[in-house]
């Protein structure tokens, strides 16, 4: 795939990132709208446009994507993967099996985890109010 078509389905997907996957379903790096960012601040300057068309219709993802692919594992608590991600900067983290890092079981994304728990968190804490909420018959409308 080339750079600008991967370009255009991230944005349409509202993705940071995005996992590069060979023809043998093995997954083979990770670009990241940062990598995105950096190629096309290459094209720019100080290209004239004929020569930057001429880039952005030949550059493939493979040439800018991260391929130094750092895993989560299935069978690992969950703070190593994120502490992992943290010290890297990394906002997703492939999860595979410890065994076979081609075959790829999920996906950890930072703000997923992030919102999962403000929310296990709001739960809790609402729990505390319900049976007033209950009593009184309030309605929270949006």
């Amino acid at each position: 795939m080339k750079v600008l078509e991967a370009a255009l389905e991230m944005t349409r997907d509202r993705a940071s990132s995005a996992l590069v996957i060979d023809e043998a379903e093995r997954l083979v790096g990770i670009l990241s709208l940062e990598d995105i960012n950096r190629a096309l601040s290459v094209w720019e300057y100080p290209n004239p446009q004929s020569e930057i068309q001429a880039q952005i219709s030949n550059q493939s993802v493979m040439e800018i994507c991260s391929t130094e692919i750092v895993y989560g594992y299935w069978d690992e608590p969950l703070s190593e993967a994120l502490d992992r991600m943290s010290v890297r900067g990394l906002q997703q983290l492939p999860v595979v099996a410890r065994d076979n890092h081609e075959r790829i079981l999920g996906l950890l994304q930072k703000e997923q985890i992030a919102l999962t728990c403000n929310l296990a968190v709001t739960r809790k804490a609402i729990h505390y109010y319900l049976p007033v909420i209950q009593k009184t018959g309030l309605v929270i409308r949006q």
